[in-house]
């Protein structure tokens, strides 16, 4: 009789990420969604329903670039530089939703 291994091939267990890279990531996912959401309010203030539809395509062409230059939403090595660029985004788009009103 011969061995059965049930063992089908290496296992594949995730890396432990770092605390730094989760907040990271939860601080991504926190501030792309205010920033569309910035992006259209401050689209609609401006040009009312076209301004909506531009923002909408602006921010929908980001998002397709981030994810074509990172290679995942959400990447493992994410760069505190590319974070604090959106920090800034989100609060010149703030500042400019509050000038508008």
């Amino acid at each position: 009789m011969r061995a059965v291994s049930r063992q089908t091939g290496p296992e594949r267990t995730p890396e432990p990420t770092l605390l730094s890279q989760d907040l990271r990531a939860a601080a991504l996912a926190a501030l792309t969604p205010l920033a569309v959401g910035l992006l259209v309010l401050d689209g609609y203030l401006a040009l009312d329903v076209f301004g909506v539809v531009l923002a909408v395509l602006v921010s929908a062409g980001a998002l397709v670039w981030w994810r074509r230059r990172r290679g995942r939403w959400f990447p493992r090595e994410l760069s505190t530089g590319g974070l604090v660029g959106l920090v800034l985004l989100v609060g010149l788009l703030a500042i400019l939703a509050s000038a508008m009103l």
